[in-house]
This record gives structure tokens, sequence and C-alpha cells, in this order.
């Protein structure tokens, strides 16, 4: 409910965001977007993992053999201040072989908005290649 703590707090993250910030606007606008948050959703980016109604939210480790056979990418960030880009990407290519995985170096936490053109191009690429691609049967 404090107005303050929410702001210096979505300013603090919003600084975690981007290894740099792709355009002036970003920072204000990533703040603003983050405080349009409601708040569980925002304790859920901190330690308090908990869903609109108080139940807790356990990791997502069961939907795991569901992506084994569906076209799957990972784009992280090679300097994401939030978690370790690059460890990030072997702990997905390793639990999932088949995924395209790829680490933008000079990016943070957010390569969709520090490398934009990389980003969709590469998007666009696998988009295309897996378009139509069946997918395995349940």
């Amino acid at each position: 409910p404090d107005l303050r703590r929410n702001l210096a707090g979505a300013r603090s993250f919003a600084a975690l965001m981007t290894a740099r910030a792709p355009d002036a606007a970003w920072p204000d606008e990533t703040v603003a977007a983050l405080l349009r948050m409601p708040a569980y959703v925002r304790r859920a980016m901190g330690t308090e993992i908990v869903g609109p109604r108080g139940e807790a939210i356990t990791g997502n480790a069961d939907l795991a053999p569901a992506l084994q056979d569906m076209p799957f990418k990972v784009v992280t960030g090679g300097r994401d201040a939030l978690s370790d880009g690059a460890a990030l990407a072997a702990a997905y290519q390793a639990a999932f072989p088949r995924a395209r995985v790829e680490v933008y170096a000079e990016s943070g936490h957010s390569p969709f908005a520090e490398e934009a053109a990389r980003f969709d191009a590469g998007l666009e690429a696998f988009v295309s290649a897996t378009a139509g691609r069946p997918r395995a049967a349940d």
C-alpha cells in the first residue's frame, strides 16, 4: 500500500532489466508497466510466489515433458543482472537438447528490447523454420 516504496522498488527492478536501456523512455515506461501489474505479480517477481488468491505457486517442472517434442527457443542475456544468462542457457540446452538456445552476450534481462532487430529476425527465422511442422502425437 506504500506508493513511495512501490515506486522505489519498481525503479530498482527496472534498472536491472537491461544492461543498457534501448532508449531514453525505457526506464520510465518499465516503471509504469511494473506499477500497472497486480501486487501479487510484483510479489512473485521477488521471493514470495503466491497467486491472486494467496495460493502458493510452485515451479513448472511438471510442464517440461510436454515441451520435449515442441519447437522451443530460448534467448538469454549474457549480462543479465537477474540471472546468469549463460548458465541458464546451458541448463535449458541440457534439459531440452532439441531446443534452440541463444545467448545475446551484450544484453541484460531484455534481449528483445536491447537487441530488438536481432531478436525479431531470430524469432521470425525460428517461426518460419518451425511453421507447419507436425507436433508429436499426444
